[in-house]
C-alpha cells in the first residue's frame, strides 16, 4: 500500500493508514521514498504545526528511519539484503533554534553519506544523499 496521495492541485501528501489524516510533503512525487507505516505515522505526528516539537531524540530517530528507508529503496534488489534504522549512525548533529541538521551514514561499504535538515518553520525534512568518489591529501605550503 502506498502512503502517498495527491490532491487536485498536484500537492503530495503522506497519509496515516489508521487515522486517514494527511500531511503535506515538501517533495515531488518522482522523488518520494516508499515509507513503511512507522515512518508515515512518525512524519505526520511531527509535522503538526505548534505541536510535538522536534527534539534531538525525535530528530535522530527520524533521520535513522529516513536514511534506512532511502537506502533500502536504492539497494540492488537482487542482493536480497536490507538495513534497519539500527544500521544507520549519525556522524554529526546540531540544533539551532527550531532547526536541526545531521550527517549520517550506514554500516554498508557503499561510500554514501547523507545530510538531513529539518526546517522547524515549515515542518519539513530535507534529505541529500552523497557518494564519496575520492579522498586526496593536498599539501598547502
Amino acid at each position: 500500500m502506498n502512503p502517498y496521495n495527491t490532491d487536485l492541485f498536484g500537492n503530495l501528501y503522506i497519509v496515516n493508514f489508521t487515522s486517514g489524516k494527511r500531511c503535506l510533503m515538501p517533495i515531488k512525487p518522482k522523488d518520494y521514498i516508499t515509507f513503511d507505516y512507522g515512518i508515515s505515522y512518525f512524519v505526520e505526528e511531527n509535522c503538526k504545526k505548534g505541536t510535538n516539537k522536534m527534539d534531538n531524540n525525535k530528530f535522530e530517530e527520524l533521520c535513522k528511519k529516513v536514511v534506512s528507508a532511502y537506502t533500502n529503496e536504492h539497494m540492488d534488489k537482487t542482493d536480497g539484503t536490507s538495513i534497519t534504522p539500527d544500521d544507520v549512525y549519525l556522524v554529526w548533529q546540531c540544533k539551532t533554534l527550531q532547526n536541526s541538521k545531521a550527517l549520517a551514514s550506514t554500516n554498508i561499504t557503499d561510500g554514501m553519506y547523507y545530510e538531513l535538515t529539518y526546517n522547524g518553520d515549515k515542518h519539513e525534512l530535507y534529505l541529500d544523499a552523497y557518494k564519496k568518489f575520492d579522498n586526496k591529501v593536498i599539501s598547502i605550503k
